[in-house]
């Protein structure tokens, strides 16, 4: 069996699961591994951490499908 491919959070794969109104839902925190509520400061503390190519692909999913505006997966690039 294969290690699953990781991906580095940057501050654009967080962007790119924001909700129109600027926020995220706690099933997408969860995938980045931030305890609810978010404390100040979770983005800084999880930019440069590693998760599955899948949990980030669900966590901009959550913001209803802006995957697909970025062509390839970009954001994971």
């Amino acid at each position: 069996m294969s290690e699953p491919m990781m991906v580095t959070i940057t501050a654009e794969l967080i962007d790119s699961g924001k909700s129109a109104a600027g926020g995220y839902s706690r099933a997408q925190l969860a995938l980045l591994g931030v305890a609810w509520p978010p404390v100040s400061g979770w983005k800084r503390q999880v930019i440069g951490t590693q998760i599955t190519r899948e949990a980030a692909t669900d966590f901009v999913a959550g913001r209803g499908g802006k995957v697909a505006r970025h062509g390839k997966m970009g954001v994971f690039d």
